[in-house]
């Protein structure tokens, strides 16, 4: 008995390294990404997997650099295998979303978004995104109410103020439109989009 504990021991050691190693390559993948090194983000995340193939935040991760560079359906593969993997990784099912988004396939994005938000009803990005999605099908009511509940996770939230704006704007709503890009403008004196609307409906 005491053999099969010690050799289980060992193994939940192996086990731990392994997968620390793996999450050492992920997590240098994740500060690539966000530094713009999307290629070598790609690569940590290769490497992630080759350690550990059961990695489900590896796979959604690569399945976002594969966005970034415009691999869609690599991405789309990527986020097949990580909800295979963890059926509640909500960061795949936003990450298959945009990446069907890109593909013109709205209505599949549209439910893997709406399954992001279920598994993770303070996860703004998907909001946005769906945001996004409905100003695209002029559904902007339907719009204008993600940005608020983004809003309501996250005051400082600049893209959904942007997009907000955009919505109201769509409506008719100019005071609130304006007003939307200040705000978004404010918490980033640098939003490009922000700095337009207003210009555009100032005008």
């Amino acid at each position: 008995m005491k053999k099969i504990i010690h050799i289980l021991a060992i193994l939940f050691a192996f086990q731990i390294g392994f997968s620390q190693t793996a999450e050492q390559y992920n997590d240098r993948g994740i500060s690539k990404d966000a530094l713009g090194k999307i290629q070598e983000a790609l690569e940590d995340y290769n490497k992630a997997i080759e350690l550990n193939p059961t990695y489900s935040s590896a796979y959604s991760n690569r399945a976002f650099s594969n966005y970034k560079l415009g691999n869609y359906y690599e991405a789309i593969e990527d986020c097949d295998k990580a909800i295979k993997l963890n059926y509640n990784n909500y960061r795949a099912y936003n990450n298959r979303g945009i990446s069907k988004d890109a593909l013109g396939k709205i209505q599949e994005a549209l439910e893997d978004y709406n399954k992001a938000i279920e598994l993770n009803p303070i996860y703004i990005t998907p909001l946005i995104n769906r945001a996004v999605l409905k100003n695209n099908l002029e559904k902007y009511n339907e719009a204008i109410k993600d940005c608020d509940k983004a809003i309501q996770i996250d005051k400082n939230c600049e893209d959904a103020y942007l997009t907000r704006s955009y919505s109201n704007a769509k409506l008719g709503n100019i005071k609130d439109a304006i007003t939307d890009a200040k705000i978004a403008l404010r918490i980033n004196p640098n939003n490009i989009g922000a700095k337009n609307n207003i210009i555009f409906l100032t005008k």
